[in-house]
């Protein structure tokens, strides 16, 4: 039923994984405008967000305290990370021997 109720609202089109995020009744309001908006009104929403969504973009690449998670986190899995890519390349290089026998 409630998948329905999805495609009735989205259209059957939709990409799942947008529609799954304007389904939160905190977006209910806005998906209403959308759809009862003009062309032009579309358009300057699609602007509108376009604009917040580089700021945010630019705020996660930004954050001090964002960039020093990142940098502890690159460190804290370099050994997992590399081991992991050797082991790959092993089981490739296997996997291309056995199949040029």
């Amino acid at each position: 039923m409630k998948k329905k109720e999805k495609d009735s609202k989205f259209g059957p089109t939709f990409p799942k994984k947008w529609a799954n995020v304007l389904s939160n009744p905190d977006h209910e309001e806005w998906v209403e405008k959308a759809q009862q908006s003009s062309k032009a009104d579309l358009e300057q929403m699609i602007v509108q967000s376009s604009e917040l969504l580089a700021d945010f973009k630019k705020d996660l690449e930004t954050d001090p305290d964002i960039k020093d998670l990142k940098d502890q986190l690159k460190d804290a899995s370099h050994i997992p990370r590399e081991g992991i890519k050797i082991n790959e390349a092993k089981a490739m290089y296997a996997v291309y021997l056995k199949k040029s026998m």
